[in-house]
Parts: structure tokens; sequence; C-alpha cells
């Protein structure tokens, strides 16, 4: 029971109800639902007794709990509730999935969910593209900040709800191209042929069309993941840039410049988000304040918005759960043998991982469902495997300095810009 509900919950969240049927709004069916998944799942480890509490779990705890209280470090104890009722359905996604996706049929199962989703989505993005410029689906962005009579635009494909900016939109695309490619090897030709290929080409023209500088990136990242896994860094490094080469060519960005000085505006928000940091530096400016603090914008950049709103303690935290899932992913490649029918589960695991946190570095998704259905996807992946769960005996000295890290970084990056 808790399996198919998790199923209904990614379904709900991802395809967003709520704005595709407003007449459902009202009825909080997605909360519904989530409470009820809730259930089913305390009930599924209480039967099974299955262990669930691990060092990734802690720190799922320490994310929410140092949420909450940055609001209530701020002074603001009315918005402890708000956090919680915003917050909590998309982290519960990372514990729905730990939690009941505890077999291999299960991983195939919500492998075929998402992609089928992703698909869904692609159809209704690339539909309205050719057909109705004035659909939700479509983003309408003036290429010059001044509007005169001359003005043009770009039309950029978009989903709804989470994913209603493309960028967004093109990560979570981003994120399923391994999930098509998943056991390539051993597809057949006609599988290949007449399911494989059509959708990873769905996937990426729809991604083109969102015209995401990001998934540029994210696109040429994944790449050199995916060849260092047969060839050397180096062949990895110059496909890359092959890779990068060829998707400018092809216009990929829309004609919006893939540089420092084109991203002028997103290093200004990152100076305001390590001003917010140095003024408080141990709670963050709160939940959902960055925006409060920029003049009505976020950060455009998972790491700093944590590091931000809930200051160093939470961004351990929250780095902590990233940190210990790359660890895992690590674990079982060193443990794994590459002829093993489990292996593509964890080369899939690597590439969606670090393909996402290489674009969560443009992005704000530090609290958003993807983040939290990619961590729970890679610990469900993880638990297949007999200690890949084990704490690295160095995760905490590395999440530490990975967050300190990130401080130094970001104060460069600012300065060069």
């Amino acid at each position: 029971m808790g399996f198919v509900l998790t199923l209904s919950y990614i379904a709900l969240t991802l395809l967003s109800v709520s704005d595709a049927l407003p007449a459902l709004a009202p009825y909080r069916v997605q909360l519904v639902i989530a409470v009820v998944t809730t259930l089913a799942s305390l009930l599924s480890v209480m039967v099974s007794q299955r262990p669930v509490l691990n060092t990734q779990m802690f720190l799922w705890v320490g994310v929410v709990g140092t949420v909450l209280f940055s609001r209530l470090a701020q002074g603001w104890l009315g918005g402890i509730p708000l956090a919680f009722a915003d917050f909590l359905p998309s982290a519960m996604l990372y514990v729905f999935l730990f939690v009941n996706v505890s077999t291999e049929l299960r991983l195939k199962i919500i492998r075929l969910l998402l992609i089928f989703i992703g698909l869904y989505l692609s159809y209704h993005g690339i539909s309205a593209y050719y057909n109705d410029l004035e659909s939700p689906y479509i983003m309408k962005q003036a290429i010059h900040p001044i509007v005169t009579p001359e003005v043009q635009y770009l039309y950029r494909v978009r989903a709804l709800g989470f994913l209603e900016d493309p960028n967004d939109f093109s990560q979570f695309l981003l994120f399923l191209l391994p999930l098509i490619f998943h056991e390539w090897k051993r597809k057949s030709w006609v599988v290949r042929l007449l399911f494989t290929l059509p959708a990873a080409s769905t996937l990426l023209y729809t991604m083109y069309l969102t015209r995401s500088r990001g998934a540029l990136v994210g696109l040429a990242a994944t790449v050199a993941f995916a060849l260092k896994l047969r060839l050397n860094a180096a062949l990895a490094a110059v496909g890359s840039v092959l890779t990068v080469i060829g998707l400018l060519a092809l216009n990929f960005a829309g004609g919006r410049a893939l540089s420092l000085g084109g991203g002028a505006d997103r290093i200004s928000l990152w100076s305001d988000g390590l001003g917010m940091f140095k003024r408080s530096p141990l709670w963050g400016v709160g939940y959902n304040a960055y925006a409060d603090n920029a003049g009505g914008m976020t950060a455009h950049n998972s790491y700093l918005l944590a590091l931000a709103e809930t200051g160093f303690l939470g961004y351990f935290f929250w780095l902590g759960m990233i940190v210990t899932a790359v660890q895992q992913i690590l674990a079982m490649l060193e443990k794994t043998p590459k002829d093993s029918p489990t292996y593509p589960w964890v080369t899939t695991a690597r590439l969606c991982l670090y393909g996402f946190l290489v674009t969560s570095f443009f992005l704000s998704r530090t609290y958003d469902s993807p983040t939290y259905l990619v961590l729970g996807l890679v610990a469900a992946i993880a638990s297949q495997y007999p200690g890949a769960l084990l704490p690295h005996p160095m995760w905490g000295i590395t999440t530490a300095g990975l967050a300190l890290g990130t401080v130094v970084f970001l104060y460069a990056v600012v300065r060069i810009g």
C-alpha cells in the first residue's frame, strides 16, 4: 500500500494537478495523499522491521528542523507552521522513496513512472510551442530588459507548478536521461530503436526548447561523467567541451551569453546572499527570506540559498545529505563488479545525482521536490546493496570542509565577476 501511495504522490507532485486542474485545488488532494502515505509508510516499517534510521535520515531530520528553527531564530514564531506546510511535502519525497522502494522491481516501476511523466510534460510543451504560444506551458521572455515597440521575445517551454521555470523543467528532464539509458547494453536493438532513442530524443528536444543555459552546462557535465566511466579523465573532458561547442552551435541557449558577464545579475544576487550569510552565519536569515533581502529575487544557486537562509548549521545538514549520497554511490561502484546485473543501477544513480548537483549551482532547488526525489532515489538504490548505507567515517569532516569551501568559492566568483 505504501508503495502504491508513493507512486500516486510522485505523480500528483510532478504533474502539479492543482495547477492543471484548478477545480481540485480546494480539496488539497496532494496533502491528503501525503498524510495517508506517511501513515502507510510507518505501518510498513513496523511490519517489516526494516532499519530506516541511518545517518542520512538523521541529516534529513536536521534539514527539516533547521528550516523550521530558522524562522524562530528571526523572531517569527508564526512562521514555523507556514514553513512546515510549505517545505515538508517536498522533503517527504525522500522518506517515501527510501522506505517504500525496497526491491529492484519497485525501482523499475518508479523509473518507468518518472520517464512517462517526463514524456507527458514534454509532449505538452512541444505541442504548445508549435500550436499555442499563449499556453501556460510557454514562458514569454523579453530578450532586452527595456521593453520597446521593437522588443523581441524568446519563447521557452516549461511545465506547471514548481517546474514552471524553464530552467527547473530542463533540470528535471536532464535527471531523467540516465534513467532512459539505464541498461543500454543489455537492451535488445528493438527496445533501443522503438523506446530508448525516441524517448531520449524527445527529452533532449524539449530541453532545447527550454533555452536553458544551466541545462547546457548540465548536459556537458553528464557527458563527462558518463565518458569517465569508460575512458580516462582527459578524454571525458574533451567530450564535455565538444558537447558545449556543439550545443552552442545549435543555439541551445537561445542566443544568450554563456559567461560570467552574461550572468552578471546572478553574480549580484550571489553577492547579496553572501551578505545575508555574513549577517547571520549560524542560523541564516530564515526560510524563504532570501527574496525579502534581495529585492524579490531568489539566489539562483541551491547551495547559497541553503547557506543564506538556514546558516552554516542548516547548510551542514543539507550538504551532508548530498555528501553521504555521493559516498554511497562511490561505495557501490567500488563493491559492485561491472558484470553484475545490479551494476547499471549504480551508474544510473551516479549520472542522475551528479548532473542534478551541477545544475543546482545555477538554480534555487534547495527545498523543492526534485532535490528530495533524486536523493531518495539514490538512497533506495543504495538500500539494495549490503553496507552501502553505512556512513563513511569521514563524512562529517568532508561535509564541514565542503561547506567552508562553498563560502570561499562563491566569494571568489563574486569578486572576479
